[in-house]
């Protein structure tokens, strides 16, 4: 009873930091890119606002990114790749100052040594497991087990409904031990004379995959996750697509696109909706 004291009253304090304390909206010629650092579970935060130049540098970066993702012959020539990268956007200064490279690399590498126990669980349906990711997507969130709180405490009235994106722009910001999910594609509910309709909408874009069951790339206009987990509610429903996410996230707060550079022990991701009963 006592931690979910502590718990309310920290989702309080978010709530009261997003009423009072609202986000700089920044120079309309600079673009905002928010990176989250997900190390085994705790996360580092920063927000930058970088010109239109640098940008563009960015986006070249992650461009040769990917065509080095996709030829590299092992994981360990890839991880090096991941690397190189990582300390360019260091450079950039888009990484957190709390940012640890030796850490997230060992997180990383954890991802990969998981062995024959998964192995042995491997049915025709898992895109991949134990694998390096790299991809950039619309469409897409990353859940906590804090996330589901603000989400019950919404249903409970105890959060204002309009007040959910602030507050999960703020947990994005707390270190705290979690374990990460990222979902593709979502369902949006919306209620209309009475009537509730249901709005199916996919991410778009590529998911890269490499790992016990080689490479595996998911490009597409239509994105969903598809892990056999209850998908996260939300006023609408949200697809589990990466369960167990270590590496570095970076949303383009302007177009809402993210991309993921980092290791997963288990994705599964298909271009149509994964549950014909959404409710279950």
């Amino acid at each position: 009873m006592k931690i979910h004291s502590i718990l309310l009253v920290f989702i309080i304090c978010l709530l009261v930091s997003s009423l009072f304390f609202p986000c700089s909206c920044g120079n309309k010629n600079t673009i905002e890119i928010q990176t989250s650092i997900y190390n085994s579970g705790r996360i580092g935060y920063r927000s930058v606002n970088i010109s239109g130049q640098e940008y563009q540098q960015l986006q070249e970066i992650l461009k040769t990114l990917r065509t080095e993702f996709n030829a590299s012959k092992s994981q360990e020539e890839t991880l090096f790749h991941f690397q190189s990268a990582i300390q360019t956007l260091k450079q950039l200064r888009l990484l957190p100052d709390t940012f640890n490279n030796n850490q997230l690399n060992q997180a990383l590498v954890e991802h990969l040594n998981f062995g024959s126990p998964w192995e042995m669980r491997i049915h025709r349906n898992v895109s991949n497991i134990c694998c390096l990711v790299y991809g950039q997507v619309t469409n897409s969130i990353t859940i906590t087990p804090l996330t589901r709180a603000v989400t019950i405490l919404t249903f409970a009235g105890i959060i204002p409904y309009n007040m959910v994106d602030k507050i999960f722009n703020n947990l994005s910001k707390v270190p705290f031990v979690l374990v990460s999910r990222i979902t593709l594609g979502n369902t949006i509910f919306k209620w209309h004379e009475g009537q509730t309709y249901e709005i199916d909408d996919p991410s778009q874009g590529y998911i890269d995959t490499f790992g016990i069951l080689g490479k595996r790339n998911f490009q597409s206009t239509s994105l969903y996750g598809a892990l056999p987990l209850l998908p996260f509610s939300y006023g609408g429903f949200a697809y589990p697509a990466i369960m167990g996410f270590n590496g570095i996230r970076l949303c383009n707060t302007r177009t809402g696109v993210t991309t993921y550079i980092g290791s997963a022990v288990w994705a599964r991701i298909e271009t149509h909706l994964p549950y014909s009963g959404k409710s279950s």
